[in-house]
């Protein structure tokens, strides 16, 4: 749940941060505003990138305990695995190396996960905005520079805050669910998140076009 509100969050301040770096940046050290920011988005990362090597916890099926877990948390979580089958790390053998490679998992379920990240209203509302900046004008009189795309595009993420509270409300009822139905699964639960945050954004977006 977290890891989807804070998703979210950073996709707002990547906007601001992103027009800024244009605007204030630009030619600073002989270099362009958008080289700067991946040199900003580099330094974010680091610090990072640090604390997920030592924060990350270990895989249950490996046998090592994580630093910052109790033994009874590291017990529990090998007796989890155990109780479904989840082996831990497998030598690598031609018949392996064959079942992934002919596996339908391997192609469709990535093949989804870009068309789903790239599905959203957010993404393609950029290079809506640059399509005014085309000669001919389609509109005359309205144009958008570099910042103003980027921080249309937060203001877009900041009038969709109902989104998440709605994204809230669902995992908490999608929590209910599961805690009381055997056929709904986590993965359902989840599912319920995204298509409601999604369905809201997407209307938001429409509502929000200048």
């Amino acid at each position: 749940m977290i890891f989807w509100l804070a998703g979210s969050i950073g996709q707002l301040f990547s906007g601001f941060l992103q027009a800024a770096a244009y605007t204030h940046l630009s030619g600073v050290g002989g270099m362009a505003g958008w080289r700067w920011l991946f040199i900003i988005d580099g330094i974010i990362t680091l610090p990072l990138a640090a604390l997920g090597f030592f924060f990350f916890p270990n895989l249950p099926q490996g046998g090592k305990k994580t630093w910052w877990t109790t033994e009874a948390e590291h017990v529990l979580s090998v007796k989890r695995m155990q109780a479904i089958g989840r082996a831990g790390k497998q030598p690598w053998t031609k018949a392996k190396v064959k079942r992934i490679l002919f596996s339908w998992h391997t192609y469709l379920l990535p093949m989804l996960y870009v068309i789903w990240n790239n599905g959203g209203p957010q993404p393609a509302m950029g290079y809506w905005l640059k399509s005014f900046d085309k000669k001919p004008y389609p509109v005359p009189g309205t144009t958008f520079t570099v910042p103003q795309i980027n921080n249309r595009k937060s203001h877009l993420l900041l009038a969709s805050k109902s989104w998440l509270t709605a994204v809230s409300s669902v995992q908490c009822l999608s929590q209910q669910l599961e805690s009381s139905s055997l056929w709904l699964s986590p993965g359902v639960g989840s599912l319920m998140d995204h298509s409601v945050g999604l369905a809201i954004r997407s209307f938001i977006s429409v509502v929000y076009l200048p």
